[in-house]
């Protein structure tokens, strides 16, 4: 998969956890499954056979540690906001996107490396 196209669809799955946290309906979205790093399309790829042959390459190591952080922190979030406590939820927002940035800067580095 191109890393553009992944930088692309991380970038549209942010902005949609975004606009959930704070709205009514966040209460039906299930916060596991936001916290999760294998079901958005990033996820998918790294956890896939087609991202085998980069296991061993520390920027893609990175990657995948910095994408799990960022699911860890949008299901924190999305947590704090079913239970209605916006104010635990926002502190967590900076951690959030300092782990956003982190995935599309390591994405592009990786993209230098394998391009």
């Amino acid at each position: 998969m191109k890393i553009d196209v992944l930088i692309n669809q991380h970038l549209k799955w942010k902005a949609q956890a975004e606009s959930l946290f704070f709205e009514s309906n966040c209460k039906t979205i299930n916060p596991t499954i936001i916290g999760r790093d294998d079901c958005c399309d990033l996820g998918k790829w790294i956890y896939s056979p087609s991202s085998d042959s980069l296991s061993s390459n520390k920027t893609f190591q990175q990657l995948k540690q910095a994408h799990k952080e960022f699911h860890l922190y949008a299901g924190k979030i999305l947590m704090e906001c079913k239970t209605g406590d916006a104010s635990c939820a926002c502190s967590w927002l900076a951690q959030f996107h300092k782990s956003a940035e982190d995935v599309i800067e390591l994405l592009r580095e990786l993209k230098e490396e394998i391009e």
